[in-house]
């Protein structure tokens, strides 16, 4: 990873619960990058989660993009 970053995409295909766990990694990682603007990418059900943390146009909805989960019986 670069050390400055201009642009970072969270990847969030995740079911509810562990999109919810997962996006507080996002403080941590705008603290430790202030200059990059973010951007998750993330299934329609879970966009509410980002209102009010990013502007609208950083939440991106996957529609075409599954969870690892539903390809394994595993993770």
């Amino acid at each position: 990873m670069p050390e400055n970053p201009q642009k970072i995409l969270l990847i969030m295909c995740n079911w509810l619960g562990d999109t919810f766990l997962a996006m507080q990694t996002l403080p941590t990682l705008q603290k430790h990058y202030p200059n990059a603007t973010f951007f998750v990418g993330v299934k329609p059900f879970s966009r509410v989660l980002f209102r009010g943390i990013l502007p609208e146009d950083h939440i991106l909805e996957l529609k075409g993009v599954i969870s690892d989960r539903n390809r394994e019986a595993f993770s």
